[in-house]
Formats: C-alpha cells, sequence, structure tokens
C-alpha cells in the first residue's frame, strides 16, 4: 500500500509540474453573433478560421440534447475527474483482445481536450489529451466543459457546436431542439460525412431510431417521449446566414471585436418592417435618378437605436449599397437652423412673435438668399423658422456669434464640426458644414427630451442612465411647437395619406445642388432620422426634404407608432405667456394698440419697449415733419407715426414696393442731411473677417439718402473708389486692421473698423 501511495504521490507531483510548465490555455475563436434587443439573431459571421462556430450558454440549450449526448458520449459524465478507469480498463481489454481499435475510453472532457488541440491520434498524444482533460477539471466546472464541448463538436461542412448546427440546419434555436432531433444531431459528431445533414437525413433516421431503441432498454427518456420521437422524421437542410441589419451589425462587431455575442438595442419586427417599406419607397423613385436612402430611429426614453439603415439595399453594388449613410458625412441643408432659434431664445435675442427683417443682407463676403430667393420684408421669428427661411436665420447666428452655436453641437459630439471648427462661418446654419445622420437625429431627441441629453447606444448592456443638460428646457420647448406646426412649405403636399399623419415635431433639409434631401422628426416616444439621395454625390432637381425625405419620414413612424395618434405628449416645461406688440413682437407701451400672446423665458427674454409708434412734429397741414433744432415757433402741431426701419423701408424704395410713406422733413432743416448719413451694411463693424487671400473678396455695401447719387469708397483713408452707386468688392492684401469710409455726395462719411485674418 505504501508503495501504491507514493506512486500516487508522485503522480500528482509530475502533474503540478507539468501543469506548471505547460500550463492550459483555451482560447476558442468563436464566429459574431450580433442578436436584437429580444434575442432574436440579426446578422452572424465566420469566425478566423471561416467556421460557424456560435458560442452558446448551456441554458440556451434544449437539455433533451444535453441529456442525449452525455448518455450518448459520457453516461458518467458527472462523475469522473476527466478519465474513466472502467472504461480506460474496459477499452484496453477489448482493443488488445481484438488485435484493432473496437472500443474508445474518451469522456466527453478527454474529446473536449482534442477539440481544443486537434493532433494525430498516437499513444502520447492520447496521454496529452488525459493530462489536458485532467486540466480542464481542475480549472473549469462540469457545466462550463459541457458548455464548451457542445460549441466545438463538429456537424460537416464548416459547421460546428449545437447552436450552429441547430440555426444553419433546423432553422431553429437550440433550445427549441425535440427528442428526436436532439438524439439525430447527437450522433452527427462522431462521423459527420457519413451523416451529412440534406444528403444522408435516411441514414441520420435510420441510426436515430437505432439508439432510440438503446434508450428504451436504457430507460434513459420518458418511453411515450421515445416512441414519438421514433416516429418523428428527421428532416433538415442548409439553411442561408442570417444577415440582416447588415450595416449596424457590421459596426457593431468592429466596434466590441473582444466579444462573440453582441446584444444590440434593434428590435428585429420594426427593423424588418422599415428595410422593407424603404426598399420598395426608394424603388418607387429609381425612375428620378434617386438610389438611396438611411434611416435611424431611437427611443427618447432610453436612448437606445431601435432602428438602423444604412442603406435601403445592403447588395445594391451598382449604387453603393453597401456604404453606411448613417455614418456619411453630407451637407445637412437646413436642419441645423432649430438650434439657431433655440440659443437665440435662451440668450434673449428673440421670443417665437419678434419681428426680424427678411430683406437682402451681406455678412462680410457672404450674401444669403432664400431658397426661393424671394424676400419676405418683415416675418416672426416663429414663421421664419418654420418657413425655413434662409437670411433671418443667418442674421440670427451673426447676432449670437457662431462660436455658440459650433460649441453646443460639439457638446453633441459633431465630429466633422469639432474638427473643422475655425474654419466654419456664417454658411454653416446653412448647411456649409458636415455633419452625419446620426448626429442629426442625436440633436433631435435632444430637443425632444427638452434639452436633456444622455448617451444614445446601439448596445442593450450599455443604456446610460445620466442626463446632462446641453440646451435650455424653456427655449427648447418652444421650439418644439414651432416644429410642430402643420402650415409651412415643408408639408409634403402629396403625401397620400394624410389621414394617417402622425402628431409629430419635424424640420427638413435640402442640400446646395439637391443632392440631399433630409427629414428628422420626434413624437414623445421616438426620433427618427431619414436621409434620401446618392451616394455617388448625383444630384436630382426634384430631389427635396419636403417632396422626398418627409413622405418616408411620415411611414416610418406611423409603422413605429403602431399608428398610435397620441403620440407627441404635452411637454413638461410650463412655458411662461405674455402679451406682446403684434407689430414688432416687443414688449407694448402706450401706444401700441394691437396685442398677440407670446411666449417667453424669464430673467433671459428682452424686456424692450416697442417704438414702431412715435410722437413727432408735423406741420398743421401734416406736409412737413420737424425735428427739435428746426421747430417753428408757432404752425406745427404733435402727430403719432409709424415707424418703418431704416434697412426695410430702403429695400421697399430700392425694390419699388408700396410701403406708407413717412412724413418728408423740413427742407429747410440744416440737419436733414446729416439725419440721412450713409449706413454701412457690408462690413459690420468690429469684426473679423476669415478669408482665403487666393479667392476672397469682401463686399462694400451701404443705404444710402435718397438724395444722393452715390458714394465713394476709402480703405485706410485712400480712396479705393468714387462716386458709385453699386455694391463694390476689395481684396485685402495683408491680414490686419482696415478702416473703412463711405463719403456721399454731400460729404457725409460712415466708417467701419474691421480684421482680416487668413485661412
Amino acid at each position: 500500500m505504501k508503495l501504491v501511495g507514493k506512486i500516487l504521490i508522485s503522480i500528482v507531483a509530475i502533474f503540478f509540474i507539468l501543469n506548471f510548465i505547460t500550463p492550459l490555455e483555451v482560447e476558442i475563436d468563436y464566429s459574431k453573433v450580433v442578436y436584437d434587443r429580444n434575442g432574436e439573431i440579426l446578422s452572424t459571421f465566420l469566425n478566423k478560421s471561416d467556421k460557424w462556430r456560435f458560442k452558446s450558454e448551456l441554458s440556451e440549450v434544449s437539455n433533451k440534447f444535453k441529456d442525449a449526448i452525455i448518455h450518448k458520449e459520457d453516461k458518467y459524465f458527472y462523475y469522473h475527474f476527466g478519465f474513466n478507469p472502467i472504461a480506460i480498463t474496459r477499452a484496453t481489454y477489448d482493443n488488445l483482445t481484438s488485435g484493432e481499435v473496437v472500443s474508445g475510453a474518451s469522456t466527453i472532457t478527454m474529446q473536449l481536450a482534442r477539440l481544443l488541440e486537434p493532433k494525430e491520434r498516437t499513444l502520447i498524444n492520447k496521454l496529452i489529451e488525459l493530462f489536458r482533460a485532467v486540466q480542464l477539471e481542475l480549472y473549469y466546472s462540469k457545466d462550463e466543459i459541457l458548455n464548451m464541448y457542445i460549441d466545438l463538436i463538429p456537424f460537416g461542412s464548416n459547421i460546428e457546436g449545437v447552436k450552429s448546427a441547430s440555426i444553419f440546419y433546423l432553422n431553429k434555436k437550440p433550445n427549441s431542439l425535440s427528442l428526436s432531433e436532439s438524439i439525430a444531431l447527437s450522433l452527427i459528431p462522431n462521423n459527420p460525412n457519413k451523416f451529412k445533414i440534406g444528403k444522408y437525413n435516411d441514414r441520420i433516421n435510420e441510426a436515430k431510431n437505432k439508439y432510440i431503441e438503446e434508450y428504451i432498454s436504457d430507460e434513459a427518456f420518458d418511453i411515450n417521449e421515445l416512441e414519438d420521437a421514433k416516429n418523428e422524421v428527421f428532416y433538415s437542410r442548409r439553411h442561408k446566414r442570417p444577415k440582416n441589419a447588415l450595416h449596424l451589425s457590421t459596426r457593431l462587431i468592429k466596434e466590441n471585436r473582444n466579444e462573440s455575442n453582441i446584444n444590440s438595442t434593434l428590435d428585429y419586427g420594426t427593423q424588418s418592417q422599415i428595410e422593407n417599406f424603404t426598399g420598395s419607397y426608394i424603388s418607387g423613385l429609381n425612375y428620378i435618378g434617386i438610389h438611396n436612402a438611411s434611416v435611424i430611429v431611437i427611443d427618447n426614453q432610453t436612448g437606445e437605436v431601435v432602428s438602423y439603415l444604412g442603406s435601403n439595399n445592403f447588395n445594391d453594388s451598382l449604387n453603393a449599397g453597401q456604404v453606411d449613410g448613417v455614418k456619411a458625412i453630407r451637407s445637412p441643408g437646413s436642419t441645423l437652423k432649430p438650434l439657431v432659434y433655440l440659443l437665440a431664445m435662451d440668450k434673449g435675442i428673440i421670443t417665437p412673435k419678434t419681428k426680424l427683417l427678411d430683406i437682402p443682407f451681406t455678412f462680410g463676403n457672404y450674401s444669403p438668399l432664400n431658397f426661393d430667393r424671394k424676400f419676405n420684408g418683415m416675418v416672426t421669428a416663429e414663421k421664419a423658422l418654420s418657413q425655413s427661411l434662409n437670411i433671418p436665420a443667418v442674421y440670427l447666428l451673426n447676432e449670437l456669434g457662431t462660436s455658440k452655436f459650433i460649441q453646443s453641437l460639439m457638446k453633441l459630439n459633431f465630429k466633422s464640426i469639432s474638427k473643422n471648427e475655425r474654419k466654419l462661418g456664417l454658411s454653416v446654419v446653412l448647411g456649409g458644414c458636415g455633419v452625419t445622420l446620426e448626429e442629426l437625429s442625436r440633436l433631435y431627441y435632444c430637443i425632444a427630451n427638452d434639452g436633456m441629453y444622455k448617451q444614445v447606444t446601439y448596445l442593450i448592456d450599455n443604456r446610460d442612465s445620466t442626463y446632462q443638460e446641453i440646451l435650455n428646457p424653456e427655449a427648447t420647448a418652444i421650439t418644439k411647437t414651432i416644429l410642430s406646426k402643420l402650415t409651412r412649405p415643408d408639408y409634403p403636399a402629396n403625401y397620400e395619406y394624410a389621414y394617417k399623419l402622425p402628431k409629430i415635431a419635424w424640420k427638413t433639409g435640402t442640400s446646395y445642388g439637391r443632392k440631399d434631401a433630409w427629414s428628422i422628426g420626434f413624437s414623445d416616444k421616438y426620433t427618427v432620422g431619414v436621409w434620401v439621395g446618392n451616394f455617388n454625390n448625383k444630384s436630382v432637381s426634384t430631389l427635396t426634404g419636403a417632396s422626398i425625405a418627409t413622405p418616408l419620414l411620415f411611414d416610418i413612424f406611423n409603422i413605429v407608432e403602431s399608428n398610435n395618434s397620441e403620440v407627441l405628449a404635452e411637454d413638461n416645461i410650463d412655458l411662461s405667456i405674455r402679451n406682446v406688440c403684434s407689430h414688432s413682437g416687443l414688449i407694448p407701451n402706450s401706444k401700441c394698440n394691437n396685442f398677440i400672446e407670446d411666449y417667453y423665458i424669464p430673467f433671459k427674454s428682452s424686456t424692450q419697449e416697442c417704438t414702431h409708434i412715435q410722437d413727432v412734429y408735423v406741420s398743421t397741414d401734416e406736409k412737413y415733419r420737424y425735428c427739435s433744432d428746426c421747430l417753428p415757433y408757432k404752425n406745427y402741431k404733435t402727430k403719432s407715426l409709424e415707424m418703418i426701419d431704416p434697412l426695410l423701408l430702403d429695400y421697399y424704395v430700392q425694390n419699388r414696393i408700396t410701403h406708407k410713406e413717412f412724413t418728408q422733413h423740413n427742407p429747410d432743416c440744416s440737419r436733414v442731411n446729416i439725419a440721412k448719413k450713409p449706413n454701412i451694411n457690408s462690413p459690420l463693424d468690429n469684426q473679423q473677417y476669415l478669408i482665403n487671400p487666393e479667392t476672397d473678396k469682401i463686399k462694400l455695401a451701404a443705404v444710402l439718402s435718397h438724395q444722393t447719387d452715390g458714394c465713394s469708397w476709402f480703405i485706410n483713408n485712400q480712396l479705393y473708389i468714387s462716386n458709385s452707386g453699386e455694391s463694390v468688392f476689395f481684396k485685402p492684401e495683408h491680414e490686419g486692421e482696415y478702416k473703412i469710409s463711405c463719403t456721399d455726395n454731400l460729404g457725409q462719411t460712415a466708417t467701419v473698423i474691421i480684421k482680416v485674418k487668413y485661412i
């Protein structure tokens, strides 16, 4: 006995020495599988060895299969420590007496060791296999060993593991396997070529029924279940790999290289509906030259993306279908405008009823035009936003400052804007920058949540529970109200299902050259972003956000909301309301007669009083107006007159637009001309201009008295051009400060100081 004890001690010592010298290293190369939020498989990807080997959890495999494979391969699996001495003794005796290998003694653990380190079958390799089996038992539980084993067993071709076999051969999850299917699949790993699924199903059924007879004898399963399994014909064929939501699936496996099973936030049912509908919608537009579309849907409560469509047809190589349009950098058109109005309200520059000028403006060397190249004179801020007018938006951005606007976008991780921060000017609000559909949708998702933002996620296990205030809640709520109005030009006139119009807030955009059509909207529950165009940048004359992208947006909302009409809930923000003058949108004074209600932000919105009606001195016949310098001793009276902004008045006169004339000022007044000195509107005083020294010029323009014929321009006190009645341009010769003066033919002068910096 002492000798036996010494032998055992020696064996144990040798084992631990070998265990230290050649430690167990288990690295299984699994295929990548992307799941939807409910555990449905979206897409699968081959492993590095071009095999389909899916990682499973033991709990997701049918107990019937686990029992069948254990009963067939290793009945005493849960009772040995890697090898079965009795089985080894029996197999050795049988093989020696027969003179050939007729019986094996490999346990499931030993088979796993061989699967992990495939080697030629020799006695030495068998001993190594046994050693590795003991190591496996030392470091892993029985369930973990069984789990790895059923993930690695071969099922023919390049399919390994019961999960892969179940999905590819039976088109079902492994927890749904019947007893008949479980027994049939348990036979295949021993001889995948003999039992090739789809080709030799008859052989599989014959072998299956033979084993069922043994199981009946062994009472391994319920007798009735075994009888049913015998009568159930095993039928299978090779199915195609699951490949849904391929753009997001491809993205997720690249971003999660160390994960085999990736649980996305997508909903397979919603994703399929949107894929099918968008595909059909774009197919109907092919005849006018439109071939691509991208869609993203975000759950406003959780920040989870429930649908992600990189393109309408991933397999359309002719039209670059594999491009991920959700991540592609495109020109946003007018889709950034709401942020300018929101920030301007937060800063107190405007309220919804504030009147803004919509007339020709020049900002440095930039002269924006409206989409329809028309002007509206004076418009309210809410009308300017709902009608997507360009000039008021640029004017507000100029008042606000591009820095604050860009910083807000950077907080929402607009990468291209962050990268080009110093190069962006006023044109950024009209699409003069690069954004992605993903970024734009994040912005509107933030607006939908009243300015509160938590991370948008694509992974079910990566939810962010913390909110950050990015935008002012009151200003955001007011902006939402404006964007939810239906009386606007970007409502699709040809939308066929008006009775199904979802109750949403939305904004459209069309890029310069009509290469991008956008429509981004949100309800209380979802934010949906839609882009339509061509990945090859081909423009289409009929491509606009309103006519092309918005109908698709509406239909997608009807899909995700399941025709629920109560989708735009009341805001949680209690908005303050006040009366303002209907003419100016400012606080009424005693002379204002017409009032309207307007939203405002206490302690932020401007408290400036309206002055559009003023008391002036006029002659008794009301032919002339007097100032304090020319007021006569008698023969005058006081009258209330409606004043017109000088820039607007000049626009009316220049374009011969009928307007209410001012009473003419006393022609004998010595200061009449002084009151009408030039007003330089380009360039703007005390501004820095970033220009390209090779190509850019700065526009010189001024509003002149109607009594003058033109003006002369001076640059740094040197005459640049004389007696010009038209706008002119000059090209700065160097960086630095410039003094620019305009002198009319009455000798009146206006001056501005600017700084020029080269880019």
